[in-house]
């Protein structure tokens, strides 16, 4: 979700998205995105071939939309953060509040769980945020041209975000998409969701 751009927005600043060719997302749409459990790779590298983080929204069985997104903060040591949201959809825009108390935060250093590195996300996250944290943060995904990437306009309480917005290339839970860390190392393996 929005709030979980933003971690990705503090560690580097991403462009906002050139509009000319794009189109907002329908309800339908968005839920289609969900139905076919497609994974949203931020900010692609043609180059290097990999993302920032990995998206995805699922609807759960009480009707409730969930988004997590998944990122490598460092590859050495090895640890992997995980973050979940429940999110509102209206008129395709995905919101939340950008208070961080609710945020489901799981990080693994090197393969084990652990609660230092969930601290230390956590507090990251809570600080990043800390201006936006009574506002309504919502996402506006948008079609492009090209069927496998989307844009997106972010705004909290209405008010646009250009500095925490990305584009996503499409794909699925097989598609086996490469993680850059944050912190960067030479090391990266495929991570599958």
């Amino acid at each position: 979700m929005s709030r979980l751009s933003c971690l990705a927005a503090a560690a580097s600043l991403a462009t906002a998205p050139a509009l000319a060719q794009e189109r907002p997302l329908t309800d339908e749409e968005v839920l289609g995105l969900a139905r076919e459990e497609a994974v949203w790779c931020e900010n692609w590298s043609d180059q290097t071939r990999d993302c920032e983080s990995l998206y995805m929204l699922r609807q759960a069985p009480d009707g409730t939309l969930v988004q997590s997104g998944m990122f490598l903060m460092s590859d050495a040591p090895a640890i992997r953060v995980i973050v979940a949201e429940r999110v509102s959809l209206t008129n395709g825009r995905l919101c939340s509040s950008g208070s961080t108390e609710e945020l489901n935060i799981q990080a693994t250093m090197d393969g084990q769980p652990s609660l230092e590195a969930t601290l230390m996300v956590r507090a990251l996250l809570t600080e990043a945020m800390a201006e936006f944290a009574d506002a309504q943060i919502c996402q506006q995904l948008f079609a492009t041209d090209d069927p496998q990437r989307l844009e997106e306009i972010i705004t909290a309480d209405e008010e646009r975000l250009t500095d925490f917005e990305s584009s996503y290339r499409l794909g699925t839970v097989d598609t086996g998409f490469l993680l850059r860390p944050v912190i960067e190392d030479e090391d990266q393996g495929q991570v599958h969701l």
